[in-house]
């Protein structure tokens, strides 16, 4: 069966792209125009769109003809990116995808190859642009059997077993096992150049416009700098899942996008614990500091690996004031399905509840909040900086070119704030989006109202 397997990669890989230094995907600029839904493919709608129950540690029956039939649902979200998960065969029961038995083929529990080709198609008739999950630091759990997996079946392939007992430890960190997952072996010449190439290959095979990396922090840094150098210009998403800006420091100088972790619990900090809001204006300055840019990390509130964000504080203003600064901010903002229909769910993996218990309801009030932050995003230029316009403990404005966002953690209470460092001039008349309420600027500034925690977006009129 592996030689038939060999054979076709061999032909594939030498159909498609696979020499040194070819540029593949969007690049790290063109990623800054887009708004990024992201699904667990088994959790977001079935081919049959049956409301079905699960058990959300195994397989609910989300496929790419499911999503294919919601790609409304995504854009009129103000959606125009969709990281999905990893398409590659895994051990039985692994729904979420990060346990590979054989990485050059698909897991058919999502579709077969032609059905996923159809929902890259479908995507891209739509401006959709498509990013995969990759794992690079690991392969599914099959204890100590390696020839169960492809092409990586040798111990040699692998890391000695030890499992990390010690986070604080880089070398437990990048050489045990995590979760008894078979740790891959950079340091071996044929796993690096073999990762190396299938990056290429998958890339090429499915013309995708960027790639998400797990578990970046268990690989060791010159790893990621050599798959920069021979994978160069598409976009590259890191999870380093660590609040430290000088931790992400050596990931970030190796490719620059990254999840951005540490602006992550910075917001949790200010909207959900409802702690200074010049916590923001700090953690800008240590980005700032590292010379780390964060127009290309991935700004978050809720993901698949943490608890959902109103299980941790389920006041919805608490959310919506997190969301408005997340995807009008800086970063390339990523929105997790789900926190579109208010989802609560706790640890992994109540956090991955299937959508189509919602209905993909559109007319949900989290959901046209949503649509209206994310459509207004894609009218921002990507060059416009965020600008900081007034901070206190309870109140952060910020703007991007001429749109001004007003956020706070104050949610059951009415409060103002004269504001007169702004984008706009005087006689300027400006409209809030929610609310529709419009002024004009005057030389004194604008007072802006904030009323029972809701966040607002001003633009000019």
């Amino acid at each position: 069966m592996w030689a038939k397997i060999a054979l076709y990669v061999c032909a594939a890989i030498a159909s498609t792209i696979c020499e040194e230094n070819v540029q593949l995907g969007r690049t790290n600029e063109e990623w800054k125009t887009r708004v990024i839904y992201q699904i667990l493919t088994d959790r977001f709608a079935r081919s049959d769109d049956r409301n079905a129950s699960c058990s959300l540690g195994s397989y609910c029956g989300g496929t790419y003809r499911g999503i294919i039939n919601h790609l409304d649902y995504i854009q009129d979200l103000g959606m125009n990116a969709i990281w999905i998960s990893p398409i590659v065969e895994n051990t039985p029961g692994s729904y979420h995808g990060y346990h590979a038995t054989n990485f050059y083929a698909l897991n058919t529990n999502y579709g077969n190859e032609s059905e996923f080709r159809e929902f890259l198609r479908e995507c891209k008739k739509r401006d959709i642009w498509v990013m995969v999950d990759l794992v690079f630091n690991h392969a599914g759990p099959v204890g100590t059997d390696f020839s169960k997996i492809y092409p990586f079946n040798k111990a040699e392939h692998y890391h000695d077993w030890c499992d990390v007992s010690d986070w604080h430890n880089q070398w437990q960190v990048e050489n045990c096992r995590i979760a008894g997952l078979p740790d891959l072996k950079q340091e071996n010449t044929y796993v690096k150049d073999e990762l190396i190439k299938w990056c290429k290959w998958i890339i090429s095979n499915y013309s995708l416009d960027g790639i998400r990396i797990d578990t970046i922090k268990h690989v060791p840094v010159w790893f990621w700098k050599e798959l920069e150098q021979k994978v160069p210009g598409i976009y590259k998403l890191g999870e380093v899942f660590d609040g430290s800006v000088q931790y992400l420091k050596p990931y970030a100088d190796a490719f620059p996008g990254h999840l951005s972790y540490p602006m992550y619990y910075t917001l949790m900090n200010v909207y959900a614990y409802r702690q200074s809001c010049y916590q923001i204006r700090q953690r800008f300055e240590e980005y700032a500091n590292a010379n780390i840019d964060v127009t290309l990390l991935g700004g978050f509130v809720d993901n698949h690996d943490n608890k959902r964000w109103l299980n941790i504080n389920g006041d919805w203003k608490s959310l919506k004031n997190a969301l408005a600064f997340n995807i009008l901010s800086a970063s390339i903002p990523l929105v997790y399905y789900g926190s579109d229909q208010g989802f609560k769910g706790g640890d992994d993996p109540q956090n991955r509840e299937p959508l189509w218990a919602a209905g993909w309801n559109k007319n949900h009030e989290l959901y046209k909040f949503i649509a209206v932050a994310a459509k207004q995003r894609q009218k921002i230029n990507p060059k416009d900086p965020h600008v900081e316009r007034f901070v206190d403990d309870v109140f952060y404005a910020f703007s991007r070119g001429s749109t001004l966002v007003c956020t706070t953690n104050q949610y059951n209470t009415q409060f103002s704030r004269n504001v007169t460092y702004l984008p706009f001039k005087a006689g300027d008349k400006i409209r809030e989006l929610y609310s529709g309420a419009t002024q004009t600027v005057l030389n004194t500034g604008i007072t802006i109202t904030m009323r029972n925690g809701q966040p607002q977006i001003w633009i000019k009129v």
